[in-house]
């Protein structure tokens, strides 16, 4: 079964997402790269035990700024200081899974170099993963693209992306974090796949299948293909039945870190229902009743278009007793 987390947000601290968490009956977070940093130990341990008392499993976290693949060496290496102390932080919440980028380089021709410092990055880490019972997810990263004729047969939405453009990502297809990972072999190490940032490159089907046993977590988030804009699923462009069709390839089964806000003014639970509808409808148990497939019970017969209300902007979800938006909820029957 796929799990749906929420992550912490960065504008309130952990205390304050808690409050809402269990307001809205959220059960599985992942902690956001902004808020570990800056916590003593002894903060980390006492907000993690209000976390759990609270019954919210504290599944993930991610990794702070900086760049793991700097040729500068005291760069590098001050980056690797901070990882390792929020990998140290996150085996004392119970987190399974750190997620972190492969840095950026600034120039075609230091491509070689930089995949060299992020080996030797990646090594260092995976001596305190071990340690910390904490596994590492290597994400694909986002793509700095630049206008781009239009290819033959390249969908409209990705006309001016597509190709690298320097400075920029190491990694920005889910093909070169599969060869990074192949190289460094170890059973503590896998990958990350985000949604947005594939589709900012290519399909997302194809990259997932070529990461196929890699991938420890994703991070669900969509866009119009153009820049990394973190938008709720399903409400961009990202192709959501290509996605299924290749979780139910590599046979996923695991959690799926959504990384966005709600879109709009809407709750938090909100959204995890209208993520839930989404997989659910792509064919992945999720383990609750939400689908968007509105007219089939309407109407009776199977049809499977979204029904979006012109009055909110929200598609519209049913969860086997009645249908909702957020402006309206009204029983079948």
């Amino acid at each position: 079964m796929v799990e749906v987390v929420l992550p912490t947000y960065g504008e309130m601290s952990l205390e304050e997402n808690l409050k809402i968490f269990v307001e809205e009956g959220i059960s599985k977070v992942f902690i956001s790269g902004d808020h570990l940093p800056s916590l003593e130990e002894g903060e980390v341990s006492r907000i993690a035990e209000e976390y759990r008392q609270a019954g919210i499993r504290i599944c993930a976290g991610h990794s702070p700024g900086g760049n793991l693949s700097s040729l500068n060496e005291e760069e590098r290496k001050e980056t690797i200081v901070k990882a390792i102390d929020v990998l140290h932080k996150l085996g004392l919440m119970g987190a399974e899974i750190m997620v972190f980028h492969g840095g950026k380089v600034e120039e075609e021709g230091q491509i070689d170099r930089a995949r060299d410092a992020l080996l030797r990055s990646i090594s260092e880490l995976l001596k305190v993963a071990e340690r910390e019972k904490v596994k590492l997810a290597l994400e694909n990263d986002s793509l700095s693209g630049g206008k781009k004729p239009a290819q033959r047969g390249m969908r409209p939405w990705r006309r001016f992306s597509g190709y690298r453009e320097f400075p920029g990502p190491l990694l920005p297809r889910g093909e070169e974090v599969k060869e990074v990972i192949d190289e460094v072999d170890s059973p503590w190490l896998g990958a990350c796949f985000d949604t947005g940032h594939g589709n900012i490159y290519s399909e997302v089907r194809e990259q997932i299948e070529a990461l196929d046993n890699r991938l420890l977590t994703f991070h669900m988030q969509d866009n119009e293909g153009r820049a990394d804009q973190h938008m709720q699923p399903p409400y961009g462009t990202v192709d959501w039945e290509g996605f299924g069709k290749a979780l139910r390839s590599v046979g996923f089964e695991g959690q799926v870190l959504v990384e966005s806000g709600p879109r709009g003014d809407v709750s938090f639970s909100r959204m995890i229902q209208e993520c839930n509808a989404l997989l659910n409808d792509i064919g992945l148990e999720t383990g609750t009743a939400f689908t968007f497939r509105v007219l089939k019970f309407l109407t009776g017969q199977n049809m499977d278009a979204r029904i979006e209300c012109p009055r909110c902007g929200r598609f519209v979800l049913y969860d086997g007793r009645e249908c909702s938006c957020v402006c309206k909820r009204w029983t079948i029957g």
